[in-house]
């Protein structure tokens, strides 16, 4: 029953990372950039959009393009220190879920601080190829598991990129015994 009772916050949080929220954004042939809610529209003749506390009104013909974008979305993840994972082991120590957050020393290490579902909680130190970018990544961290116990972990993994996301799939071995195969999201800053 406490097992449940820790898996549920994490899915919570799980479910707050990958839902995302997006906007509308109407770029105007003069240039002009206006990112809202399109609260109404009349096809080949006007919309209106919600930005803020302002509502605007353009014509069709004075807009180049209209589309939605992921809220927040920043394709330049470079420094994102947050990541929650999941999979048969996860790319920086043996749990099956986990959350990290990662303190960059420079642009190829950093330590780090988990939650987990396996190893319970801890602290690590990695070194990766490109800091959140594709390439190899060697970590090792340490802490306690759910049995109260102490863990150490030694992984190796190689992690890609999912297309422009801030989502990452990783392949490697945790301990040289066990697989990794993963999928984690890195956001914040």
């Amino acid at each position: 029953m406490d097992m449940i009772k820790n898996i549920i916050p994490i899915l919570f949080i799980i479910g707050l990372v990958w839902g995302q929220t997006y906007e509308d954004v109407v770029i105007l042939k003069n240039g002009s950039e206006i990112h809202g809610i399109i609260i109404e529209q009349k096809p080949n003749d006007y919309i209106k959009i919600q930005s803020g506390k302002n509502t605007f009104v353009y014509r069709f013909d004075e807009i180049e393009i209209m589309k939605k974008q992921i809220i927040g979305d920043n394709t330049d993840i470079s420094e994102k220190n947050h990541s929650i994972g999941f999979g048969f082991l996860t790319n920086k120590t043996y749990n099956l879920l986990q959350y990290t957050y990662d303190i960059k020393l420079n642009d190829n290490f950093s330590i780090y601080g988990l939650l987990g579902i396996g190893n319970l909680y801890g602290l690590g130190i990695a070194w990766q190829k490109n800091y959140n970018e594709n390439g190899l990544m060697i970590g090792w961290s340490g802490g306690i598991d759910v049995g109260d116990d102490p863990f150490g972990s030694f992984s190796v993994s190689y992690q890609w990129r999912i297309g422009e996301s801030q989502n990452f799939f990783s392949l490697g071995t945790s301990n040289f015994l066990f697989p990794i195969i993963s999928l984690d999201r890195r956001f914040g800053n």
